[in-house]
């Protein structure tokens, strides 16, 4: 039986939608902000070409990954975490698993030749 107050009470609120990270760009630009908070710098001084040794704090630098985890929802593994050594690669690593598309992957694609056929040499 439900008491009389309980029906005065508000309903609780839904729980907080999960962020849906659509472009790499996104990605990026949330990886290189925590990158700047934890590193005590200016997120205009970093690039997807900055290697967290440049940045002189390893503590830091774990505790970025562990924020990644936390905001993408995301798990990185100690192996993985110890081999992303800049930026880019930790910003790659995440975007693959959370399945958006790497913009030089498309470039890279496109730069490839097309299907040509084999030219056949006379003799």
């Amino acid at each position: 039986m439900l008491r009389w107050w309980k029906r005065l009470l508000p309903e609780p609120a839904p729980p907080e939608s999960k962020v849906v990270w659509r472009e790499y760009e996104e990605v990026e630009d949330r990886v290189i902000e925590i990158t700047a908070t934890n590193n005590f710098v200016a997120a205009v001084s970093l690039t997807a070409d900055t290697e967290f040794c440049d940045l002189d704090d390893s503590v830091g630098n774990l505790e970025i990954v562990l924020e990644c985890e936390e905001v993408f929802d995301v798990e990185i593994p100690d192996e993985d975490a110890q081999r992303l050594v800049s930026i880019g690669q930790l910003t790659d690593f995440i975007a693959r698993k959370l399945n958006v598309a790497l913009p030089h992957a498309e470039a890279l694609h496109d730069e490839a030749p097309h299907d040509e056929a084999p030219h056949d040499e006379a003799l």
